[in-house]
C-alpha cells in the first residue's frame, strides 16, 4: 500500500463491510466505514469490468434408508443364508435370484478387510474357521447385507495342481503368444520400422534408461530387457526379447557419460542410513524365526 492507495483488489478480500463499500458504491464515491480495524475513509478510484455473479442456497437432505426398508433387506439376507446353506444351492439360488456375486482370492489371516468392504474383519476370522463350500450367515458391512461361500483354502507348503491351475494356464498363454510375436519379427526385417510393420506396432523411443531403475516408458518393469540393452552397442539391434510385459525389439542410439560425484559422504550417509534402518528391521526378524514365535492375534482381533 502506498499513501493509502490499495490497488486492485477483488471481491471477497477485505472484510465484509469494507467489501461492500467499494464493490456497492460507484467510481468517484467517499464512504465512511467502520470495521473491526477501525474507521476508514474510502474514495472509489476506479472500478473495472462487472462480472456476473449468482448466491446460491442448498438445504440438504440425507437419504438414508427407513427402519421397515432395513429391516425388510435384513429379512430377504437372512432368508438367503438359512435357505441355501450348501455350496450348490448358493450358486444356483445365486442364478436364480440374479444377484451380485464377487471372489476375493488369497485372503490373509490377519488382513483387516476383505475387498473392499470395510469393517469386514468378522469375515476373515469366519473363513479361517469354516469349512469348504460353507455358507456364512449374513453380514452387515456399511450399507450392504453379504452372504459369504467358503470356495478355497491354501494349507501352508506347496499348492496343489488344481489351485495353481488359472495362474500357469495364463503363463502358458502368454509364453506361447510370446513365441509367435517372436517369430513374427524375426521375419518382419533388420530395420525397427520394418519390424514394427509385422507386428503392426509403432516404433517407440525412451529415454534416460537406467540399470538402477529399470523401467520402459508404457511397458513398466522390465530388468531383463533394460540389463540387455546395458550390454549392447550404439547403433547394435537385438534379437526379440521376451520381457515380463511384451515382446521387444531394442537398439541403442547413445549411452550418457556419467560422471562420478565429487563428494561421495552424502551419498554414503545416505546409504548408510537405509542400511541401518533395514538392519533393524532384519534383525527382530531373525530373532523372531529363531524364537519360533507363532502369530495367534488372527484368532482374538
Amino acid at each position: 500500500m502506498k499513501g493509502g492507495d490499495l490497488g486492485w483488489f477483488s471481491p471477497g478480500m477485505m472484510v465484509a463491510e469494507f467489501n461492500d463499500a467499494c464493490f456497492q458504491g460507484n467510481k468517484g464515491d467517499y464512504t465512511i466505514v467502520q470495521t473491526q480495524f477501525g474507521v476508514h475513509i474510502i474514495l472509489i478510484v476506479d472500478q473495472g469490468k462487472q462480472s456476473r455473479q449468482v448466491r446460491v442456497a442448498y438445504v440438504e437432505k440425507k437419504i438414508e434408508p427407513s427402519t421397515k426398508t432395513y429391516q425388510a433387506v435384513y429379512a430377504k439376507a437372512n432368508e438367503f443364508a438359512g435357505k441355501n446353506l450348501t455350496g450348490d444351492a448358493f450358486e444356483k439360488a445365486v442364478t436364480e435370484q440374479k444377484l451380485t456375486k464377487f471372489s476375493e482370492p488369497n485372503i490373509m489371516e490377519n488382513a483387516r478387510q476383505v475387498g473392499p468392504l470395510e469393517g469386514s474383519r468378522e469375515m476373515v476370522r469366519w473363513s479361517f474357521t469354516a469349512e469348504l463350500g460353507e455358507v456364512s450367515k449374513a453380514f452387515e458391512f456399511g450399507n450392504r447385507f453379504v452372504i459369504a461361500k467358503l470356495n478355497d483354502r491354501r494349507e501352508k507348503g506347496f499348492s496343489t495342481m488344481e489351485q495353481v491351475k488359472d495362474q500357469l494356464t495364463a503363463e502358458l498363454r502368454r509364453d506361447k503368444k510370446a513365441a509367435m510375436l517372436m517369430e513374427k519379427m524375426k521375419k518382419g526385417g533388420t530395420t525397427l520400422e520394418s519390424i514394427g510393420t509385422a507386428v503392426t506396432q509403432p516404433v517407440q523411443s525412451a529415454a534416460s534408461i537406467s540399470f538402477a531403475s529399470p523401467m520402459l516408458a508404457n511397458s513398466g518393469m522390465e530388468s531383463f530387457v533394460v540389463g540387455y540393452l546395458m550390454a549392447m552397442k550404439p547403433g547394435q539391434t537385438s534379437a526379440p526379447l521376451k520381457g515380463l510385459n511384451g515382446v521387444y525389439v531394442v537398439q541403442v542410439e547413445s549411452f550418457a557419460d556419467v560422471k562420478e560425484p565429487a563428494d561421495l559422504k552424502e551419498a554414503t550417509k545416505q546409504l548408510r542410513s537405509q542400511l541401518q534402518n533395514r538392519s533393524q528391521y532384519e534383525s527382530y526378524n531373525a530373532l523372531r524365526e529363531k524364537a519360533g514365535i507363532v502369530d495367534k492375534r488372527a484368532k482374538f482381533y
